[in-house]
């Protein structure tokens, strides 16, 4: 499939056998029955023209806490065979708790990043852009402003300025949290050894603040995937 020619969430909806516009039945037909094959499908692999992608793949793994135990034991197989560096994604809010650290860097993933020596692991928070947003939301409703009024260069300075110190709660919370898990102690795994990145999918969160926060995303993976390409070339040759 190729993304710019397909509607993915209604892609998701057929397989797993939702309703779109309570009309249809988005299940596949197959001799007149109608059946979810979503428990049926071993992978989906998407094309996109993209530097990154030739020479690396992005494989999106449904994690070690889903309530399907098959896809649980698909996650353990793929990242024990196949993983080369790890990216684990998480928006803004859920990433500051002490459960987010726990969850993502279980013993079992600490296991495997000590046994295959993985050397890098990048955590990358996302939807900073509404962080943005209800920042912009509370200081109307302190100010009793309404929702539509701008406001003004000194007000978006405050504002930018309050953005600025969560973030970085953000990225040192996190980096707290590493430095007290115990087991990552034992395998060797500090808060040096993974890289923090915050994100959006959006270039500008307002007119004036140019996040280019995704692309520094994607410079990352793609200088990994270039060191990467260098280090088994040395190898084999």
């Amino acid at each position: 499939f190729r993304s710019n020619k397909y509607k993915w969430k209604d892609f998701y909806k057929m397989i797993n056998g939702q309703l779109i516009n309570n009309k249809n039945k988005y299940h596949i037909n197959y001799d007149n029955c109608f059946f979810n094959i979503l428990p049926f499908i071993k992978k989906i692999i998407l094309y996109q023209p993209s530097d990154i992608l030739k020479n690396i793949n992005l494989v999106d793994l449904p994690g070690l806490y889903d309530k399907s135990k098959i896809r649980t034991d698909k996650t353990n197989k793929y990242l024990n065979n196949e993983t080369d560096f790890i990216i684990i994604v998480e928006n803004n809010n859920r990433a500051i708790t002490s459960a987010f650290i726990d969850k993502s860097l279980t013993n079992h993933i600490a296991n495997i990043i000590s046994k295959k020596r993985i050397t890098d692991i990048l955590i990358a928070i996302t939807h900073i852009d509404t962080t943005y947003d209800s920042i912009i939301d509370d200081y109307k409703e302190e100010n009793e402003y309404d929702e539509d009024d701008e406001l003004n260069e000194e007000e978006l300075s405050e504002v930018l300025s309050e953005f600025n110190e969560r973030i970085s709660n953000t990225e040192q919370t996190i980096s707290e949290n590493i430095k007290n898990k115990e087991s990552l102690k034992i395998y060797n795994i500090d808060s040096e050894s993974i890289n923090i990145q915050c994100c959006s999918s959006k270039n500008k969160i307002n007119k004036d603040l140019d996040m280019n926060t995704i692309n520094k995303l994607r410079e990352y993976i793609h200088n990994l995937s270039t060191k990467r390409g260098f280090k088994y070339e040395s190898i084999i040759s």
